[in-house]
């Protein structure tokens, strides 16, 4: 690549522009794992859950693949529709705070401890993976970020999924664990 274009491109990948484009695509790959993640739990068909959604199978594949793009952007309503055919709080998908592979580590420590924790289980649980995981992968599970490392968890998303996971949620299909 020659300089002039190096240049250009470095331009850009500075620009409002493209920050506001990246954070988009973003938030819509994230939703399409948390549809496709979800609608295999339930083992449905794109076909099945868009016919309980009220929508087409185009649509459920296009946000899948993180490519619909509607001029207006995606209604409360579809959310909506989505949420009830996904047996879902609307939250999941909305929440740019919660993500599919928290999620499942969330699910999978409720399975093994009968959803019976409290609240200090709920938060040092995950800590403890992702401490481990950290030390020998040099990777986290949790989308969370913690305020010490080395004292103990803490993030504000906590909440989000706590609020979501109050209810057991069964059905669950690990994709990432």
């Amino acid at each position: 690549m020659n300089s002039a274009t190096s240049k250009k491109l470095e331009k850009f990948i500075k620009s409002d522009e493209f920050k506001i484009r990246a954070n988009h695509y973003k938030r819509m790959i994230a939703l399409g794992e948390k549809i496709y993640g979800r609608r295999k739990d339930l083992d449905l068909t794109q076909s099945e859950l868009a016919s309980n959604a009220g929508t087409t199978q185009r649509i459920i594949s296009e946000l899948e693949n993180g490519t619909y793009a509607p001029k207006n952007g995606i209604g409360e309503e579809l959310y909506d529709k989505l949420s009830y055919a996904l047996e879902i709080d609307r939250d999941y998908l909305f929440s740019e705070k919660i993500d599919r592979q928290t999620f499942e580590l969330f699910a999978y420590l409720g399975d093994k401890l009968n959803w019976n924790w409290d609240i200090m289980q709920f938060m040092k649980l995950p800590y403890f993976v992702d401490l481990k995981m950290v030390e020998d992968l040099g990777i986290q599970i949790s989308n969370f970020s913690y305020i010490r490392w080395h004292y103990g968890p803490f993030d504000r998303k906590i909440y989000a999924y706590r609020e979501l996971l109050e209810e057991k949620i069964n059905n669950i299909n690990y994709l990432y664990i």
